[in-house]
């Protein structure tokens, strides 16, 4: 009865049968047969039987070698028993959410139970949207090469790229390392086939369907059919996924600036172009900071800048985005996950530029027992409001550091020093002096490089900055570093002669090498400085 009520659309019919059957306390039998049939448990295993031969539907759909129309119609058909199946596995896994139903209906054990058919339904509902995709898309499930040819010359586009992204490491890698966090078995890109990866990233991968998890999978599908060369429209994973614009080309900017770095510098340049475009209408606070570094390292410090202000007024805790790359703080705090779980609870295997190790637990528990919260009853909200405000401070400090290197290359240095005030003044008074070293630093390493630390050096530096600027100066004195000669000059700008001059005396005696034009121009400022001074004892 429940296979041809399913079969024919009526679902709802075993949803009534439900509340009207199973969880009617006065509904008992005294016949063993009647009573298992009258029980949640006979629901619960047909369902699981569902489930099972869906699965294996699915799996031979997969493997079949037929015409995309004839899979499609098969796709449909799956999806629509999917479709008349969530709700009962629904109500099976919280069975005491929409009607009065007696508390113990279903044992804890049950509902765990219930609960992971559910999960497993979900799996097999986004699989099943997937492959119906893919075959309104007509594309071949055993393609291995797409537009590049062959698997071997995709391989070797792939290494490229990575050679290419230096020290920046490619969104690609980013977002299979965010998977594999998330539970998902490793993957090598490129895969042996389109069909293999569909398996892998939504078939038989068994980490929990968040929102955040789901767009991960699909950014993954999304950047490999991009690769394989099918093209795309943000209505087409719109209608199938609900996946909005502005997420749409947020990913395909990710894939047009991976793809940048094997490209010639015409071919290049066009796609940073586009990727420029795309996130100009995509800017927002889910945005991760890795796409306006990208930008600034490929010399677009100007569209780097858009896009830091196109997203600095919208909530930067939002981490929806499958290619956030701040996954730790400086402190080693982790972003509070989206569905209320600790994100670091599982230890499954990195990828790519992973260690490889476990990850130690930093949720909202143990970032608030690090910070010396107890974990008693009555304490939870005030432990995950601690996690939660140790991640969202070093993810500002982080982002503060790319809004000052970004202004930095594109000239503007007072803004920059603007920027590194606001953040100082705006933070907390025992980080005040932390966060004005790195910022500065930020500043001063940048300026040492480019042969500007003097012109910075007379930037209107105050209060925590200006003791910021002397701390490094003074290490720089240590190392022996030639930009030590600045010390001196940054004491004489401010009108603090005795430490100029004591500064000038400490250098003398170090191992800085100093030309001799440039020993000359300290020894004549310290002289005029020394005369139109008011201090008798200075000579």
């Amino acid at each position: 009865m429940f296979d041809y009520v399913l079969q024919h659309g009526l679902g709802y019919m075993v949803v009534d049968f439900v509340w009207e059957i199973c969880a009617n306390p006065t509904m008992a039998s005294s016949d063993p047969l009647e009573a298992y049939l009258m029980d949640w448990q006979c629901l619960r295993d047909w369902s699981k039987e569902v489930l099972i031969d869906t699965r294996k539907d699915l799996q031979q759909q997969l493997a079949a070698n037929l015409p995309s129309e004839i899979l499609a119609l098969a796709a449909s058909r799956l999806q629509a028993r999917m479709t008349q199946l969530e709700p009962i596995l629904k109500i099976l896994a919280s069975p005491n959410n929409d009607h009065a139903v007696a508390t113990d209906a279903l044992s804890l054990q049950d509902r765990l139970v219930s609960d992971i058919d559910y999960c497993e339904g979900q799996q097999l509902q986004m699989c099943i949207k997937v492959f119906h995709l893919l075959m309104t898309l007509e594309v071949d499930l055993r393609d291995s090469a797409g537009r590049h040819g062959s698997h071997q010359e995709w391989r070797r586009t792939v290494d490229q790229r990575k050679d290419a992204a230096g020290s920046q490491p490619l969104f690609l890698m980013t977002l299979l390392a965010r998977l594999a966090d998330q539970g998902m078995k490793a993957m090598a890109y490129p895969p042996s086939s389109l069909g293999a990866a569909v398996k892998t990233v939504f078939l038989n991968n068994t980490s929990k369907l968040t929102t955040s998890n789901q767009h991960a999978r699909l950014a993954l599908l999304q950047y490999l059919l991009l690769d394989l060369g099918v093209p795309l429209t943000p209505s087409t994973f719109r209608t199938a996924f609900g996946v909005a614009t502005a997420d749409f080309h947020c990913w395909h900017a990710a894939f047009l600036l991976d793809e940048s770095c094997t490209k010639n510098s015409m071919d290049g340049s066009a796609n940073v172009d586009e990727a420029c475009s795309l996130l100009s209408g995509a800017a927002g606070g889910s945005m991760p900071l890795s796409f306006p570094a990208v930008l600034a390292a490929r010399g677009r410090a100007n569209a780097a800048l858009m896009v830091l202000r196109a997203s600095s007024g919208a909530q930067e805790l939002q981490t929806n985005s499958p290619f956030e790359d701040d996954v730790a703080g400086s402190d080693g705090s982790h972003a509070p996950a989206m569905d209320g779980t600790d994100p670091t609870s599982s230890t499954p295997q990195g990828l790519m530029g992973l260690t490889g190790r476990p990850r130690q637990s930093k949720g909202p528990a143990a970032a608030a027992a690090a910070a010396g919260i107890s974990s008693r009853p009555g304490t939870q909200e005030a432990a995950e409001g601690a996690a939660e405000s140790s991640w969202s401070r070093a993810r500002r400090l982080r982002r503060t550091k790319l809004e000052v290197q970004v202004r930095l290359q594109a000239g503007l240095m007072q803004e920059a020093l603007g920027c590194t005030h606001l953040a100082v003044s705006s933070c907390s008074p025992e980080n005040r002096t932390r966060w004005a070293g790195e910022l500065v630093e930020v500043m001063l390493l940048w300026a040492e490089e480019a042969h500007m630390l003097g012109k910075i050096l007379q930037l209107p530096f105050q209060d925590s900055t200006e003791l910021a600027v002397i701390a490094w100066l003074e290490a720089r004195l240590q190392d022996s570093s030639s930009s030590a000669a600045q010390l001196p000059l940054f004491y004489l700008m401010r009108g603090r002669l005795p430490e100029a001059t004591q500064a000038h005396q400490s250098l003398c005696s170090s191992d800085v090498s100093l030309s001799q034009e440039q020993a000359l121009q300290l020894n004549t400022l310290l002289m005029a400085a020394a005369t139109i001074s008011p201090l008798a004892n200075v000579s």
